[in-house]
């Protein structure tokens, strides 16, 4: 009995728990080292007073009729978390389990034997997570993208929030345990397997853009966000999209706006440049052959000032020239795409002593009026740069067929521009616009220089319909 005593007193005194004995009326009887540690009170200052005083006055309703249904038998364990206040003030977080111990020799009442363990880490941690997922569920459900989570293991739907609804027209109890294919959300059906399969792959979704059909068939666009998450240790999706349709028909607009904006402007310079060639330019040239007329039949300084006044008209019909052709090429009209590049780059090296070198390959005689107007002012624009900012006066221009595309290099070796720095500039906007009324792609690199890279696609054309002398040309080869 002796040696059962002691080996209780080691437990009691070396557990890692904090235990105490109890009496009825709730006077600590005996307490050990750990839950001196946990109260901040010495083994004499807890025995001197009772747990009712270092209870939470919150708590302490509780606790008492929890011990009193203990002491009428109602109860043989009791279990409840509660505070202390230590002594210095502090408040911890303890579970206490509590159960009844008869006293035989009946010399007392008995007393209650108490278990302590200090929970306040895990109340915090506890706490911090439940602001954590309360946080999480009031943004996933106010969000204004809407979200849903997905099971991997069979792509069903296992939430989605509020904003779900109106991006699909389907109520949450109609999409929560179907896929997206069944709800027929992707005009694509490929894509939400794309989206799995990148996620399980390690990588992100992020700002693909695709097509989704709401519930009543209407096509829109919108940019998917996704990444894998575990839920209870079963792997989902976490998607997210963002509705563009209202964006993408204003960009539409904006560019149906540009092309009649650029296509008016094309006729109207089509238009002044016919005017200045046909109507000016023509009653300019007879003054000069009237002027130089009536030069060579007078003599004296009248003669020379009517030849000096000559040589001054046939400045301003060159001028009328140039301008008509900066205006509208009339050579894209008749001569074709190389023909026009090569009198632009004369015209240059004449106005502004830009040496320019280019080199074409390929080309049909006769491109798409759209598309030779295209790159024409490209390489008018590019060469107008170069002339502005590049402080060189070199340029080389290549032009050339690539299966069923017109691929267009301009570029210098000048002072060279951070092509992020000029893309609100309005000639490079002009350029990228004309391109993209054609599915054309422009880039702008810097490498030691300037470059414009420019490819056109020529898919929806019939090769023989770019020459139409190839059937002559075949002739002649036959008749050798």
């Amino acid at each position: 009995m002796m040696k059962s005593r002691d080996t209780f007193r080691a437990i009691f005194e070396h557990a890692p728990a904090g235990m105490a004995q109890v009496s009825l009326e709730g006077h600590w009887l005996e307490v050990n080292r750990r839950l001196c540690e946990m109260t901040g009170y010495s083994r004499e200052e807890l025995l001197a007073t009772n747990f009712q005083q270092i209870t939470h006055p919150d708590d302490l309703p509780g606790n008492l009729d929890g011990l009193a249904n203990l002491s009428s038998g109602d109860l043989e364990v009791y279990s409840v978390e509660k505070r202390y206040i230590r002594k210095d003030g502090f408040t911890i977080w303890v579970k206490i389990s509590v159960a009844p111990i008869r006293n035989l020799t009946h010399e007392t009442d008995g007393y209650f034997i108490a278990v302590v363990d200090d929970i306040t880490e895990y109340k915090r941690a506890r706490e911090l997570r439940l602001k954590a997922e309360e946080k999480w569920s009031k943004a996933f459900r106010e969000s204004p993208l809407a979200i849903v989570v997905i099971r991997l293991k069979d792509d069903r739907l296992l939430e989605v929030n509020d904003a779900f609804e109106p991006f699909t027209g389907y109520s949450r109890q109609e999409a929560i345990g179907r896929t997206s294919n069944e709800l027929n959300l992707f005009v694509e059906p490929i894509v939400p397997q794309e989206i799995i399969d990148t996620v399980q792959a390690g990588d992100r979704v992020r700002g693909w853009e695709k097509r989704f059909r709401t519930k009543d068939g209407r096509i829109g666009h919108a940019l998917f966000f996704a990444d894998q998450i575990e839920i209870d240790g079963e792997p989902c999706l976490l998607g997210a999209a963002l509705d563009i349709t209202d964006r993408k028909r204003l960009e539409t607009e904006l560019h149906e706006l540009s092309g009649r904006l650029i296509h008016a402007q094309d006729e109207e310079r089509k238009r002044i440049a016919t005017e200045l060639s046909d109507s000016l330019g023509q009653s300019v040239t007879v003054i000069s052959f009237e002027a130089c007329q009536l030069a060579r039949s007078t003599r004296g300084e009248l003669g020379r000032d009517l030849q000096s006044l000559c040589a001054k008209i046939q400045d301003i019909v060159s001028g009328i020239g140039i301008l008509s052709q900066s205006l509208h090429p009339s050579g894209l009209d008749y001569t074709g795409l190389p023909w026009a590049i090569e009198c632009l780059c004369r015209q240059f090296t004449h106005v502004y002593g830009l040496q320019v070198a280019f080199k074409h390959e390929g080309i049909p005689t006769f491109l798409p009026a759209d598309v030779a107007l295209v790159l024409y002012r490209i390489v008018q624009e590019g060469l107008r740069n170069v002339v502005q900012h590049s402080g060189t006066r070199h340029a080389w221009i290549e032009l050339a067929r690539e299966e069923q595309s017109i691929r267009l290099e301009l570029w210098d070796k000048g002072v060279g521009f951070d092509p992020a720095s000029v893309k609100s500039g309005l000639g490079l906007l002009t350029m990228r616009e004309r391109c993209h009324r054609l599915n054309g792609r422009l880039a702008v690199h810097n490498k030691r220089g300037a470059c414009i890279e420019v490819h056109i696609p020529l898919a929806d054309l019939e090769p023989d319909l770019f020459n139409p002398l190839l059937d002559i040309e075949r002739e002649r080869e036959r008749a050798k």
